[in-house]
C-alpha cells in the first residue's frame, strides 16, 4: 500500500493545457502519487473530484460536449459508480420525449406527468430493436411514436467526444480525495458501440418531466447513454494491453524488492512505472490491441 500525504489546497493556480499525450499522461501519474487532496470550497457536490481534477490536469472544459485535452475525454469514477454518463443525444423524431412523457409517464408527487427509465437492451416495458443502421426503442405490446437513432446520429455524438477515453478512479471523504487509478482506452468501434447499445451492455437512460402539471414545456435532463467502468474496455480496439502485460512480467522484480530493500511503497511504485514506460518504447507492437 502506498505511503500517502495530505496535502491542504487553499486555491488552485491556473495550469496551462498539457500541449502532448505524453505531459498529459506525466501529469496523470504525478496526481495519481500525490495522495490525498483537500479540495477547496468551491469544489462541491458530487461532480467536485471531476472538476477539481480538471483544474489540477489544466483543463477548461466547462461541460462542452468535446474532448478534454488533446482529444482525450477525462472521466473520473469511484469503486461505488454503476453507470458512466458517455454522451447525450436526443432522439430523432424532434417530439419522441415529448411523446414518451405524455403518453407512457406517470404522475409525480407534485402532479406532474415524469418518465424516467433505464432500458439495458429490454426492459419490462420497452425493448432496444436494430434495424440496419438505425437504433429503435419499441414499446412492448404497444405502438405509436418509436424514439429511434442513425449510425449517423450515434457517430456524431460519441466519434468526436469518446474517441479517446481516460478513466479515472478516485475516493471522496468530505472535502478530501484520493487518485489512485487511470485507464485509458483509444480508437472507438462505432459499429461496436451500436451493438452494445441493442446488447444491453451500453443503456439508454431517459430522465424528464414537465415542468408544471399539464404543461407543454419540459424539464429535460437529457436521454444518456451509459456504461458500466467495468465495459467500457469492450467499445474500444486499442486498450493499452502492453502496458499492463509489462506490468504482469515485471511482478517477480516487484515481488522482490519489497522484501529485501527497505523502501517504501510509493518509491516502488515509481520505479516499477518507469521501467514499464522504458520497455514499452523498445517492444514493438504485434497488433491494434497492444500498443499505444
Amino acid at each position: 500500500m502506498r505511503e500517502s500525504c495530505y496535502i491542504m489546497t487553499k486555491t488552485i493556480n491556473p495550469i496551462n493545457p498539457p500541449k502532448t499525450k505524453k505531459e498529459l499522461f506525466s501529469r496523470t501519474i504525478d496526481i495519481l502519487h500525490h495522495g490525498i487532496y483537500q479540495m477547496p470550497d468551491k469544489y462541491r457536490g458530487t461532480g467536485a473530484p471531476g472538476t477539481f481534477l480538471e483544474d489540477l490536469l489544466g483543463l477548461t472544459t466547462g461541460n462542452k460536449d468535446i474532448p478534454d485535452s488533446l482529444g482525450w475525454e477525462i472521466k473520473y469514477y469511484t469503486k461505488k459508480t454503476n453507470l458512466i454518463t458517455l454522451f447525450h443525444k436526443e432522439p430523432r423524431p424532434v417530439d419522441a420525449v415529448r411523446y414518451m412523457v405524455s403518453k407512457w409517464g406517470w404522475k409525480d408527487a407534485q402532479g406532474r406527468m415524469s418518465f424516467r427509465h433505464t432500458i439495458a437492451g429490454k426492459s419490462a416495458t420497452f425493448k432496444i430493436d436494430l434495424d440496419g443502421d438505425q437504433l429503435w426503442i419499441h414499446r412492448i405490446g404497444g405502438n405509436g411514436v418509436a424514439p429511434h437513432w442513425t449510425q449517423d446520429d450515434i457517430l456524431n455524438a460519441a466519434g468526436s467526444k469518446l474517441r479517446r477515453v481516460m478513466l479515472v478512479l478516485g475516493e471522496k471523504v468530505g472535502q478530501a480525495v484520493t487518485y489512485t487509478r487511470a485507464d485509458c482506452f483509444e480508437d472507438l468501434e462505432v459499429l461496436a458501440f451500436i451493438s452494445e447499445v441493442h446488447s444491453g451492455v451500453v443503456k439508454i437512460d431517459f430522465d424528464a418531466r414537465e415542468k408544471t402539471p399539464g404543461s407543454k414545456t419540459l424539464r429535460n435532463h437529457g436521454t444518456k447513454f451509459r456504461v458500466s467502468p467495468g465495459d467500457m474496455c469492450r467499445l474500444y480496439t486499442k486498450k493499452f494491453a502492453k502496458h499492463e502485460a509489462i506490468h504482469l512480467l515485471i511482478s517477480k522484480f516487484d515481488e522482490l524488492a519489497r522484501r529485501r530493500y527497505v523502501a517504501s511503497s510509493d518509491d516502488i511504485y515509481r520505479a516499477n512505472e518507469e521501467l514499464v514506460i522504458k520497455l514499452e518504447k523498445l517492444i514493438p507492437d504485434t497488433d491494434n490491441n497492444g500498443g499505444e
